[in-house]
């Protein structure tokens, strides 16, 4: 099989919504490359020279078989169009002076009081299409554009570094950085005109700024070049004095301190000159006017805060960006992507060490950006193979800790993390594959607690669902060895707790599956459709072109800490099951039980009230925000989950209470949906009452009651009248009874 991808005119990306598939039959495996490439020409009517074959990460030559490279039966094959040769205009060196006056142009624009307002102005589509027409080769530059239209990565030319690095990939940055910078001066200098009479040019008013430039305020009184400091504004027998020192020439100032004519005629006074000059003067002066010679240490002391203070913005700038990626913005994901990698690309000398940090981070905090920030870490490995290798090495000892110390949902998604890393080709499948079976072989050992294995048979299991896909492709049958493992260790393993942990004691209407096992039959199900879900966003599709060609690292030899007495390792759980897509109406469909997505579906869900159980409005907000909310019934999804949690046996993870507000306010925030579905939910669940477990029976009056307080005792009684009629002690009168006790309290 055959795929293409399609270039846009401002995006040499894959375009994910144009992915074409073709389907070539009887091809011979014996034969040369060549003769399947004319076949790939035929369909795509492109000339031979624009495209090349990929097969698992490698470029066919023309002049091999492709029995030569692995390829079989039923295999996919990527067509990749070239980056041909362009007439881009080149880079070229700036000078000193060029490179200083585009930064004080900068950091002059970042002083000023509407800078953010300008910045935002940036984003939108007229103004941009302003600076592309004023800007020769900006259209064919993406990067550049990304930049742009992202008011904290442009705000990075006021780094003498960044510009210099800038100038020879981006030579278009540059010159729409010079249109910007003069087009903002000029409104700045417009703006304070016409306020000449009110005010100086050094002073503005606080009841004009909005909330965000009160804030850029209160951190710029602190800044030595800030509009509210002691210096004064450059007077004329300063300015005299600058020019007089650029030029060499002597000024004679009147008694009244203006500027006379000169002695003898002056040179031409350079931007640097003049720079020196200025600085020269203004050091020579003091708030009252006048002379003072500075300490040479306070000026060595002044230089090094000021330079202190401006690595900590641009770190705190850096961070910023990179917890942002992925949200909501006026420009697609992959133009963000490759935008933010070129700027970290451009900070790697000075901020590595910060860089790594961030990225791990967020690897470990915001697993469901995982993707996200592999595909990030994957566009940094092409760009500069040795930061690739510092990060993986940073990840695997991350990953090491958390085994050690016991963390054991940051060492899963840690693993997931590096397992992903597969698919942005900078991790070698095979050295993944040998730490699984490391994992593996640690689940095998004899007299270590049955939770300390169970648990890294389900880390390798919730993990394949990113990385299944990869090494089917690769490593068919090393991945074939590693699931037959795991397949003999479930079959061998004892389940006693079982029943202790299960809500219900029968299996109608849904069966109460151990989780290991529910886990088990979801990837069974996803082998079968051959490693094909539809949950996990892939970004690093459309850079496969580019990604394809990086170099990979491989992962070194992991070998999971032995057991030790102290560790305390999780529990086991009963998958919770409470509607399938029959109790749902028309709409999305709800998953089945045993597809991958719902297993996704119900991680994301629980970690979202992990991060957020402690702010119940907090919670219920994200929980409505989920990304995938109009491809399922989230509502269901949502209320099966937090019974599941408030019936986890032995105990629930957070107070009874801390579900009950959740689901308040969820009502509060879906007022169309939410109630009908909870009552629904509630009505299943009295109807089951008889097989319930006797400790999720009492949560269950609990909460029932707690939420009947909050909504005025209101409910349909006469649906229950057919209780009167059982024995006092039947489940469902004791129910009921129970419940109007603690609303009587």
């Amino acid at each position: 099989m055959l795929t293409n991808s399609v270039q846009s005119k401002y995006q040499r990306i894959w375009d994910s919504f144009q992915y074409e598939s073709y389907k070539v039959e009887n091809v011979d495996l014996d034969s040369k490359v060549e003769s399947l490439k004319n076949e790939a020409v035929k369909k795509l009517n492109t000339p031979r020279v624009a495209i090349d074959l990929v097969y698992c990460g490698l470029v066919l030559e023309d002049d091999h078989s492709l029995s030569s490279y692995g390829v079989k039966s039923g295999v996919t094959i990527h067509v990749v169009k070239k980056n041909l040769p362009q007439n881009a205009p080149r880079g070229r060196a700036l000078s000193e002076t060029e490179v200083q006056q585009l930064v004080v142009a900068f950091r002059a624009f970042t002083l000023s009081s509407g800078y953010r307002a300008a910045l935002q102005r940036l984003s939108r589509p007229e103004v941009l299409e302003t600076i592309i027409a004023a800007t020769p080769g900006l259209a064919e530059d993406p990067a550049a554009i990304a930049i742009i239209q992202d008011p904290e990565l442009i705000v990075h030319m006021a780094d003498p570094d960044t510009v210099r690095r800038v100038a020879e990939k981006h030579p278009s940055l540059i010159e729409a950085a010079n249109y910007i910078a003069a087009h903002i001066h000029e409104e700045q200098a417009n703006a304070d005109s016409s306020q000449a009479g009110t005010s100086t040019g050094y002073s503005y008013s606080l009841e004009a700024l909005s909330d965000d430039e009160e804030m850029d305020t209160s951190i710029r009184e602190s800044h030595p070049l800030s509009r509210n400091t002691s210096y004064n504004a450059i007077t004329a027998a300063q300015l005299a004095a600058a020019i007089a020192n650029a030029t060499n020439t002597t000024f004679n100032t009147n008694s009244a301190g203006m500027p006379s004519t000169p002695t003898s005629s002056g040179n031409v006074i350079t931007n640097e000159m003049f720079s020196n000059a200025i600085q020269q003067a203004l050091g020579s002066s003091t708030f009252g006017g006048g002379a003072a010679t500075p300490n040479r240490s306070e000026d060595r002391a002044y230089r090094k805060r000021r330079r202190v203070s401006e690595n900590q913005e641009i770190e705190d700038r850096l961070e910023s960006l990179i917890l942002r990626v992925g949200e909501k913005s006026t420009s697609s994901l992959e133009s963000n992507l490759e935008g933010l990698a070129s700027v970290l690309e451009a900070d790697l000398s000075t901020f590595r060490i910060k860089i790594l940090r961030i990225l791990t981070d967020c690897a470990i905090k915001m697993p469901e950006k995982c993707t996200i920030y592999t595909t990030l870490v994957g566009l940094l490995n092409v760009k500069n193979y040795n930061f690739g290798g510092d990060f993986v090495e940073y990840m695997v000892k991350n990953f090491k800790e958390s085994l050690k110390n016991c963390k054991w949902d940051a060492a899963r998604y840690a693993l997931r993390f590096l397992a992903d890393l597969v698919n942005c080709h900078v991790v070698s499948a095979p050295s993944l594959l040998q730490l699984l079976d490391n994992m593996i072989d640690s689940a095998n050992e004899d007299n270590v607690p049955q939770v300390r294995r169970d648990w890294y048979v389900f880390a390798i299991l919730s993990t394949l669902p990113w990385v299944g896909r990869e090494l089917y492709e690769k490593k068919e049958q090393s991945l074939e060895h590693l699931l037959v493992q795991i397949e003999v260790f479930l079959n061998k393993r004892t389940k006693k707790h079982h029943n202790a942990l299960r809500v219900w004691a029968v299996d109608t209407p849904h069966p109460q599956e151990e989780y290991l096992d529910c886990l088990w039959s979801q990837i069974r199900k996803l082998r079968q459709d051959n490693w094909a879900e539809k949950h996990i966003p892939r970004p690093y599709l459309a850079f496969d072109s580019i990604l394809c060609e990086a170099l990979q690292h491989s992962l070194p030899s992991i070998l999971p800490p032995p057991h030790h007495d102290s560790y305390q390792y999780p529990m086991p759980w009963v998958v919770f099951r409470l509607f399938d897509y029959t109790d749902c109406p028309e709409g999305p469909i709800l998953p089945g039980a045993h597809s991958i997505e719902r297993f996704l579906i119900e991680e994301h869900l629980h970690s979202i009230i992990e991060m957020y159980h402690l702010e119940r409005k907090d919670c219920a907000a994200h929980l409505l925000n989920f990304p995938y909310k109009l491809k399922i019934p989230l509502e269901y999804c949502i209320v099966e989950c937090i019974f599941a949690e408030l019936f986890h046996m032995p105990t629930p993870r957070y107070l009874d209470i801390a579900y009950g507000a959740m689901l308040i306010e969820l009502c509060k925030l879906q007022p169309s949906t939410m109630p009908q579905v909870l009552a629904q939910a509630t009505e299943m669940l009295f109807m089951r009452m008889d097989s319930m477990n006797v400790s999720c029976f009492d949560r269950f009056v609990a909460w029932f009651s707690y939420h009947l307080s909050n909504f005025q005792f209101r409910w349909s009684w006469e649906d229950w009248d057919s209780c009167l009629t059982l024995d006092l002690e039947h489940p469902k009168p004791k129910f009921i009874r129970e419940t109007m006790l603690k609303c009587m309290r």
